[in-house]
């Protein structure tokens, strides 16, 4: 597999997508030289069915996903379907099903390309009716077809692409059914701050006291700021046009 993949899916994981701030929580004292922390998993999230735990998802064989395929690693990530064909947390990943082939299979080739770790955590089962009180099993359905990439330029519509299908912001920003909202700002009402394109960057980047704010409301800022400054730019021009 290619180095360029690689090192999109690198890019990917630790920069846009912040898979650590999930996948990383029990897992914090396992640091890379590079500064990346293992995505051991054990962050206790809650959806529409109560708490659930966020999984192991280095390539450790019987803990992780070290038996899994690479298009079983993208229908994990974008269907919430696991290797077994096991429903995972829809409402953590549904912004996902519209990640491109490409990106979702840098993820996937970088996920199992990294040091695997052992760390058993505890699956959640939901019984029939759970299952069957909202329709839910209907909701988990396999992405057909191909999904194919947008162009990487400085435009709102690929800033689009990057905070609702690799961010997945409206999870936190949003009225879906995730019960980590933050106060003030929401994708789906368009209720975003006033600010103008330079100050959307400047918080991405880390920079000035929002930016601080955030990461303390657990926004992750640290990671976002290493996203490549026309990344940022896209965002930016689409966060504007939503205001």
């Amino acid at each position: 597999l290619s180095e360029k993949l690689l090192q999109r899916g690198d890019y990917l994981v630790n920069a846009v997508a912040s898979c650590g701030v999930c996948h990383a929580a029990a897992s914090s004292a396992l640091v890379s030289s590079r500064g990346t922390v293992a995505l051991a998993g054990g962050a206790v999230l809650e959806d529409q069915f109560g708490e659930v735990v966020a999984p192991n998802i280095t390539p450790d064989a019987k803990t992780g996903i070290g038996n899994w395929s690479i298009s079983e690693v993208m229908r994990a990530i974008r269907s919430s379907i696991d290797k077994d064909g096991n429903a995972l947390s829809l409402d953590s990943h549904k912004e996902y099903r519209w990640m491109s082939d490409e990106d979702a299979k840098a993820i996937a080739v970088y996920l199992l390309a990294q040091k695997p770790v052992s760390s058993p955590l505890e699956r959640r089962s939901l019984n029939f009716f759970q299952k069957n009180r909202l329709g839910v099993s209907s909701r988990y359905s396999e992405v057909e077809g191909y999904v194919p990439a947008l162009a990487r330029t400085e435009t709102a519509g690929y800033g689009r692409y990057l905070a609702r299908n690799v961010a997945q912001c409206s999870v936190c920003h949003g009225s879906g059914d995730m019960k980590s909202k933050t106060a003030g700002i929401n994708f789906e009402g368009g209720d975003l701050p006033k600010w103008s394109k330079e100050a959307f960057m400047d918080y991405l980047s880390g920079r000035g006291s929002e930016a601080k704010v955030a990461s303390q409301r657990g926004c992750p800022v640290s990671a976002y700021r290493k996203m490549q400054p026309e990344d940022q730019k896209a965002i930016a021009l689409y966060l504007t046009k939503m205001q």
